[in-house]
């Protein structure tokens, strides 16, 4: 049939199949460009929101754990002050993207995600607060010692000054042999005792500088060894000012011991 027709015909029937298949071609291109532009419009009210507010909080998160890092190493204030101004920040993040979830229909998965992560970081903001509860705690155990060891140091060095100061009394007075004797080792033990109490300062400071515990377990032997000096001492000792003095420096490792096994 196709043969027979005239060529007006042909021509006329040639123009209409391609004119049919541009107007068909048109409304897949048009359907495709609806399409498209619905998927921009997702894309640009949806997506992208989304993305810009994680990213947003993921930059604070990120300030955040470096200043809580410092703090938990350094245990220096500035740095919880500066984790307490970004915390409000993220916070205020955080409830920006809640709003923002609530509204997007693309992404419904979205708001128990966000959910999620308020979770997330309150428990990791209670365990900062936990730290620093901690770090106070420390703190005051750590002026409890400086206090308890100043004291120590203070009566040592009284009643060493005493001794000393009877010692060369008595050699002045030409006391005998003995009785200088008998104050050297006073001297000596009680030398001893500030020997023994600088190196548990030293030995628990180093312990808590490295966050060695079992450093700081193994120093607590050297109490064994102060408060055998100062029954020593004790039994040897006349004077009511000395003794009194000794009863202070025991009291004062003790003070000391108790904040150490804390």
């Amino acid at each position: 049939m196709f043969k027979n027709m005239k060529l007006s015909n042909k021509i006329r029937l040639g123009f209409s199949s391609i004119l049919i298949i541009a107007v068909v071609l048109g409304i897949v291109a048009i359907a495709n460009m609806t399409r498209s532009g619905s998927n921009a419009k997702k894309l640009d009210n949806d997506y992208v929101p989304a993305v810009s507010i994680t990213g947003e909080f993921l930059k604070s998160l990120n300030v955040i754990i470096l200043n809580i890092r410092s703090y938990g190493l350094s245990e220096n204030s500035n740095y919880y002050d500066n984790y307490v101004k970004e915390s409000e920040n993220a916070n205020k993040i955080l409830t920006n993207f809640e709003e923002f979830a609530k509204d997007n229909k693309t992404v419904p998965e979205l708001k128990d995600l966000v959910g999620n992560i308020k979770v997330s970081f309150s428990d990791y903001q209670k365990l900062i607060e936990e730290t620093k509860t901690i770090n106070l705690k420390i703190d005051e155990g750590r002026n409890t010692m400086n206090t308890a060891a100043s004291d120590f140091m203070v009566d040592a060095n009284a009643y060493l000054q005493s001794q000393t100061a009877k010692f060369y009394e008595e050699n002045n007075k030409n006391s005998g042999a003995k009785a200088l004797a008998d104050r050297v080792d006073k001297i000596t033990m009680i030398n001893n005792v500030i020997d023994y109490g600088n190196s548990l300062r030293l030995a628990n400071y180093k312990g808590q500088a490295l966050r060695e515990i079992k450093d700081i377990e193994a120093s607590l032997a050297i109490f064994t060894k102060i408060e055998e000096e100062i029954k020593k001492l004790q039994a040897v000792t006349k004077q009511e000012a000395n003794l009194q003095q000794l009863d202070k420096i025991s009291a004062s490792g003790e003070a000391y011991k108790k904040e150490m096994e804390e």
